[in-house]
């Protein structure tokens, strides 16, 4: 819960940034937010990167030829300041049209 407050903490502080992507007051959008039964999407995991200090990389699956590979489809970084280099990389993936799953990368 501690991630999830302070990621709407994170969303009023930059609420004339994430108004627009929205679709309603942020007062309202965060109150929902705020609930553990609310899945976030595309504006928690912007606000997830300054919180955390990483970037944050999507990535879908792709089905070719009976073969399932990974694409990457977006990247979240608003970390101010941040070189790509210094930061680390949280993967995850973006499936199901709605839910997103942690990615373990293997060396």
């Amino acid at each position: 819960m501690a991630l999830r407050s302070a990621v709407c903490a994170a969303l009023v502080d930059r609420k004339d940034f994430i108004e627009p992507f929205i679709g309603s007051g942020i007062e309202e959008y965060v109150c929902e937010m705020q609930k553990p039964s609310t899945w976030g999407g595309e504006p928690e995991l912007s606000m997830a990167s300054i919180v955390l200090l990483c970037k944050i990389v999507v990535f879908e699956p792709v089905i070719e030829a009976k073969v399932i590979s990974l694409s990457k489809t977006s990247e979240y970084c608003l970390v101010e300041d941040a070189k790509d280099d210094d930061l680390e990389s949280i993967h995850v993936l973006f499936s199901g049209g709605m839910h997103y799953d942690a990615l373990i990368t293997m060396p």
